[in-house]
């Protein structure tokens, strides 16, 4: 590629990612700031590793923006919503979590009732049967 192309292409890649830093890293919006398409900036984001690693750069400072944002929200505004989802997603050593772990031994009493065992041919009956079988043993 003549130098020239190479300048210009550089220059519009340099205007990409300043636009991306002013649009908080979204592409959609930094592209049409500049009019570059999306697919050109994949096509750099795919084969420049020097862009690449410019572009995941900004979306670092971007997650460290919004989370010292959060932050704030929860200390200075004491924003219950945002103090839950932070203690869901940090606290979960300390019993905050949705999901409970329930240990279980002994048999499911798979059993279909008559009507709706008809439904299945003799095939899928063989499989459930093998099923009750298997968690049975469990």
């Amino acid at each position: 590629m003549p130098k020239m192309e190479e300048n210009k292409k550089n220059a519009k890649k340099e205007e990409l990612i300043q636009a991306l830093e002013k649009n908080l890293g979204i592409v959609t919006n930094a592209c049409n700031a500049t009019r570059i398409s999306r697919s050109a900036f994949y096509k750099w984001y795919n084969n420049d590793p020097e862009f690449k690693q410019r572009v995941e750069s900004i979306n670092d400072v971007v997650i460290d923006f919004v989370e010292t944002n959060f932050y704030r929200k929860i200390r200075d505004e004491q924003d219950t919503a945002a103090m839950i989802f932070f203690l869901k997603s940090k606290g979960k050593k300390r019993g905050w979590n949705e999901k409970s772990h329930i240990e279980f031994s002994g048999s499911l009493g798979l059993m279909l009732p008559p009507e709706e065992e008809k439904i299945y041919d003799e095939a899928d009956a063989e499989k459930l049967r093998q099923m009750k079988e298997i968690l049975d043993k469990k």
